[in-house]
C-alpha cells in the first residue's frame, strides 16, 4: 500500500523539526516498509488532495501552500460519524465475531482507528519529540479542540509503502 504522511501542526513548523524521509523511516520501521521525500510540485498536488478529497467537505480551506483554515463544521461530522459507528455496532453479534477476528468486528475497529477512511497518516508533534505518526482518529481528535478561522500549518509530506 502507498500512501502519505502529513506533519501537521497548530503552530509554524521551522526547518530543524520538519520530518524526512530518514527520521521517519527510523521512527517508524515497525510499520513503514520504506518512506520518501516528495518533490515540492508533488507535495503541493498531495496537499490539495488531501484537503479537497480526503478531508470532511467544507471543513478546511487551503491557503497558500502549507496553511489550511479550519472552517468549523466538526460537530456535524462527528454527529455523522457517531451514527455510522452505530450503525456497524449494530451488525456485531456472536456469529459474526469469532475470537475477536469477525469482519464486522474488524470493520468497526478500523472505523473507530480511520475515520477518514484513508491510508493516510499524521505526525502532529510541534517539537519532533515523538517517535510515531497518529491515525485518523487523533488527528480529527485535535480538530476537535480547533476555532473556526484557526489555522493549522502543513510541514512535511511524505510518501511511504507498506
Amino acid at each position: 500500500m502507498n500512501s502519505h504522511v502529513f506533519q501537521i501542526t497548530k503552530s509554524r513548523i521551522f526547518e530543524p523539526f520538519q520530518l524526512d524521509a530518514n527520521a521517519l523511516t527510523t521512527f517508524n520501521n515497525r510499520f513503514f516498509e520504506y518512506c520518501y521525500n516528495l518533490s515540492q510540485d508533488e507535495r503541493l498536488r498531495v496537499i490539495r488532495q488531501f484537503v479537497n478529497e480526503c478531508l470532511p467537505s467544507g471543513m478546511f480551506t487551503l491557503i497558500g501552500t502549507d496553511v489550511v483554515r479550519y472552517n468549523g463544521g466538526f460537530r456535524e461530522w462527528f454527529k455523522c460519524w457517531t451514527e455510522k459507528l452505530h450503525e456497524l455496532s449494530a451488525n456485531i453479534a456472536p456469529d459474526t465475531v469469532k475470537g475477536y477476528f469477525g469482519s464486522s468486528y474488524n470493520r468497526l475497529k478500523e472505523f473507530i482507528e480511520n475515520p477518514l477512511e484513508m491510508p493516510v497518516k499524521f505526525y502532529l508533534c510541534e517539537d519532533g519529540e515523538n517517535r510515531y505518526c497518529d491515525n485518523a482518529a487523533d488527528f480529527m481528535r485535535s480538530i476537535s479542540e480547533l476555532r473556526e478561522s484557526d489555522y493549522l500549518y502543513i510541514g512535511a509530506v511524505l510518501g511511504y509503502y507498506v
